[in-house]
């Protein structure tokens, strides 16, 4: 897949991905970060934008997407 994405592993603890990306790709770039995070045996503590700005907790809205949603009583 080619892209315009950048991404740099710091390695000192406690590790951090930084990835840069147009605003287009943010869906893919959250899911597939995601996915090589979970693969490494890893869990997402904390993301902020470039600007410092905390992001709503990436591995939570991504669990919701993966349940159904319990049928309505």
């Amino acid at each position: 897949m080619d892209t315009d994405w950048l991404l740099l592993y710091e390695a000192p603890h406690p590790h951090r991905i930084r990835v840069s990306f147009p605003p287009e790709d943010a869906d893919p770039v959250h899911h597939r970060l995601l996915a090589a995070v979970r693969h490494m045996g890893c869990e997402v503590l904390s993301g902020t934008a470039a600007d410092g700005i905390p992001l709503p907790s990436q591995e939570r809205a991504m669990h919701e997407q993966e349940e159904p949603a319990a049928p309505a009583r």
